[in-house]
């Protein structure tokens, strides 16, 4: 398994990008790194993404694993964070493409685990962004995954990016077909990206009809938007959030009390806390904490 050091250190990515070298750094030691790092035994990079990207994609990630040859992997566990990433699976030390898919919102965890040498390299958009970024209701993505060619009909993406030999030449290509597509994230999309940040914001917390008000949207209206650009109602989206504050919060402080965790995340009560922590990561919190925390 990886390191359960949870002192932040600062990895260094160089990626060519013309018509300068960028130098990009990934933090790895916050929450949502030390929680991804944690339940992948690989090493776990994030990085910026392109600053004319940035409004829709949260950042670039890349994985590799360091399982020792014949090492049996053991299960590993992803966790709902509310996002939509395009992965694409490698092979031969990064340099051939296995797959590239578009996996979508996640309600639930998922389980799996990876072959002797597995590398990843990924783009994760902001909530309420990748939909109309690859022309798909984000309902038909929610809890699956595409291939990158069915939904960019006519790119030839696998065929183009297994000609790719390196990260960044994968990467730029990728921006420029994001960068292409921009001018479909408007409308709703935009409606649904501002409404996520909102809830994202509260971590979770802010009531329906509090949304309402300060959206000026009918519930009705925002769950529409919300199925078709993120896949789940704005009430679902906002129990992931809140979930992930909580996760990043046990990660930091295991020692803290369920009791406490509830009132400070704003359940109802223990048991609550305790319903939306099995149902999100298919443990119980006594569970996580002897065998995921730390």
């Amino acid at each position: 398994m990886a390191s359960r050091n949870k002192a932040t250190r600062w990895i260094c990515l160089t990626i060519n990008s013309p018509p300068t070298q960028r130098r990009l750094e990934a933090r790895a030691g916050d929450g949502t790194l030390q929680r991804a790092r944690r339940m992948l035994p690989f090493d776990y990079q994030e990085f910026p993404p392109s600053p004319a990207l940035a409004g829709h994609v949260r950042c670039y990630w890349r994985g590799v694993s360091r399982l020792a040859p014949g090492e049996a992997p053991p299960p590993q566990r992803v966790l709902p964070d509310g996002c939509t990433d395009i992965v694409l699976h490698l092979a031969d030390a990064g340099h051939a493409l296995r797959s590239a898919q578009v996996v979508g919102t996640m309600t639930r965890p998922l389980t799996f685990s990876l072959a002797e040498t597995s590398e990843h390299l990924g783009i994760r958009f902001h909530p309420g962004c990748a939909a109309a970024l690859f022309g798909v209701s984000a309902g038909e993505l929610t809890d699956r995954s595409a291939e990158l060619d069915a939904l960019w009909a006519g790119e030839c993406a696998s065929e183009q990016l297994a000609g790719k030999r390196s990260l960044d030449a994968r990467l730029r290509w990728l921006e420029r077909q994001l960068l292409r597509r921009l001018d479909r994230v408007a409308g709703t999309a935009l409606l649904a990206k501002r409404v996520a940040a909102l809830i994202r914001e509260t971590g979770g917390r802010l009531r329906i009809d509090e949304l309402t008000a300060r959206t000026g949207c009918t519930r009705q209206y925002l769950g529409r938007v919300f199925a078709e650009h993120l896949g789940v109602s704005p009430k679902h989206y906002a129990r992931i959030e809140r979930f992930v504050q909580l996760a990043k919060r046990v990660d930091r402080t295991p020692a803290a009390g369920w009791a406490d965790l509830a009132a400070e995340h704003g359940y109802y009560d223990q048991a609550h806390l305790i319903h939306e922590f099995r149902e999100f990561t298919g443990l119980a919190p006594e569970t996580y904490l002897a065998t995921e925390a730390g």
